[in-house]
């Protein structure tokens, strides 16, 4: 299309590097909660917000995911932070897909332990209140908690938490056979078109409600995740598209359980097989304490890695790297590679080198995140390809555009050439003062580019001119013994 109303950029090529055709750090979490509200944006901003999801139990994607962001960006954070950070949630839980029942005739069994009178029933049941989940005898069917039963009653008789962990208080039914009748969350409903939503008219659901964010809110999602649920049908390609459109990033988990090979495989045939610098593979799943399970459970690299973001760019800034920050709470991995920082042959370099992110551990180290490059390597060389300047060369473009917008529509004449280049080159200068661009970085405009049939037509055009520092991906150092040194003795 010739003709356009507006303020845009164009990507030129320069030499040993680009001009980059600008928010920092607004996560937006498409997922699946059994309470909440539904198909709609929700700005959650801190733990009392993120309440309204229900508990953080290992299937509710989103409650989880919300408490792993926060727990991260609280033990990360070198400002004091309590955890808070914008958190846009789309929840795409349908009561007729992603519910299931046990009934009178289909219950689920279980025996409390004959010692403790506890018992794991691991779902995430859906009731108003966890006493209207009913038990019954499983010998004879008999009412136990229920009207027709005896008086068994919650919370002084027996306990029942958000995912099932069921304690019998008085004794009465250790080691007894029960019935537990309810509703409860079965993930394995969700597919692929949930998460991604759609447009009918002025209907959106899913990830299609994130386009409306900058204008409902005022900022765009920078990061967009959907923890668990990354590897359905459509999803990467679909979520991959509506990162790059807010010049964001969408962290691509595999599946749990994926072996380093099958990673590396994805990314010649499958899931992770894209050039794109917004995508951001990461593998393993990682581990950290669960109340609900009572244990180490591995949860999706992609919502440690969101908080680490969010961490990262309120310690030292969005124009640095991600990589070798260690992760608060992770005490484990479900699929061990060999992490190194000084062998190139080990299994952690190995799947940095194909563009994927992964994690360094070692004696005294924890576990910390290991890689700079997004899924653009290694099939471009450019610059972009480290993350910290793809997300740089995104902020600035949002902020220059938006502070150009004032100008569009006046008259093309010295003055406006002269106020938009300074008003730009203040704003660079800022940055270099800040050290996200380096010294000399600028806004040029060159008449060459301006023709005067192409500023008859009202095109006005602008050479912005930068570059982001890049990370010390490597450093070497030349080992020479120089026995002439003795002649100093």
């Amino acid at each position: 299309m010739s003709f356009y109303h507006g303020v845009r950029t164009i990507s030129l090529p320069a030499t040993g590097g680009t001009i980059a055709v600008n928010e920092s750090c607004v996560i937006g979490l498409i997922g699946v909660s059994p309470v909440g509200p539904t198909q709609q944006l929700v700005l959650c901003n801190n733990a009392t917000d993120d309440a309204q999801f229900g508990a953080a139990t290992p299937d509710n994607n989103i409650a989880k995911t919300l408490a792993t962001i926060r727990s991260v960006v609280q033990g990360a954070s070198t400002t004091g932070s309590d955890g808070s950070c914008p958190i846009v949630v789309v929840n795409a839980y349908n009561a007729t897909n992603h519910k299931s029942s046990y009934t009178t005739g289909s219950p689920l069994v279980a025996t409390p332990d004959a010692t403790t009178g506890k018992v794991a029933l691991a779902k995430t049941w859906i009731a108003a209140t966890l006493d209207l989940v009913k038990i019954y005898k499983h010998s004879d069917a008999s009412a136990v908690n229920v009207a027709a039963g005896g008086s068994y009653t919650y919370g002084v008789d027996y306990t029942l938490d958000a995912y099932g962990n069921f304690t019998d208080i008085t004794g009465t039914y250790k080691n007894v056979q029960l019935n537990f009748v309810g509703d409860y969350l079965n993930t394995s409903g969700v597919a692929g078109t949930d998460i991604i939503g759609s447009i009918s008219g002025s209907t959106r659901t899913g990830s299609k409600l994130l386009d409306l964010v900058a204008g409902t809110y005022g900022f765009k999602v920078k990061i967009v995740i959907a923890p668990t649920y990354a590897t359905l049908s459509g999803v990467e390609a679909a979520l991959e598209a509506s990162a790059g459109s807010y010049r964001g990033v969408w962290i691509s988990d595999a599946a749990s359980g994926t072996t380093k090979s099958a990673a590396l495989a994805l990314r010649g045939s499958g899931q992770w097989n894209t050039s794109l610098p917004q995508t951001r593979p990461v593998f393993p799943w990682l581990k950290a304490y669960d109340a609900y399970a009572n244990a180490n459970v591995a949860y999706p690299f992609s919502a440690f890695l969101a908080g680490i973001y969010v961490a990262n760019d309120g310690n030292v800034g969005y124009w640095q790297s991600v990589s070798n920050q260690q992760i608060p709470g992770v005490v484990g991995v479900d699929m061990d590679i060999t992490t190194s920082f000084t062998d190139p042959n080990s299994d952690s370099n190995l799947l940095n080198a194909q563009g994927i992110m992964t994690y360094l551990t070692g004696y005294g180290l924890g576990y910390r995140t290991w890689g700079n490059r997004n899924a653009s390597y290694p099939s471009s060389s450019a610059v972009t390809t480290f993350d910290n300047v793809y997300r740089t060369d995104g902020m600035v473009s949002d902020a220059m555009e938006a502070a150009a917008l004032p100008y569009v529509d006046q008259s093309i004449n010295a003055a406006l050439i002269d106020v938009i280049a300074t008003t730009g080159n203040n704003f660079i200068k800022s940055l270099i003062q800040e050290g996200a661009l380096l010294p000399g970085s600028s806004i040029v405009y060159n008449k060459a580019d301006n023709s005067p049939s192409d500023l008859a037509a009202g095109i006005v055009k602008f050479r912005r001119i930068y570059m982001v520092p890049t990370p010390a991906e490597q450093i070497i150092f030349y080992d020479i013994l120089d026995i002439n040194l003795y002649a100093n003795l």
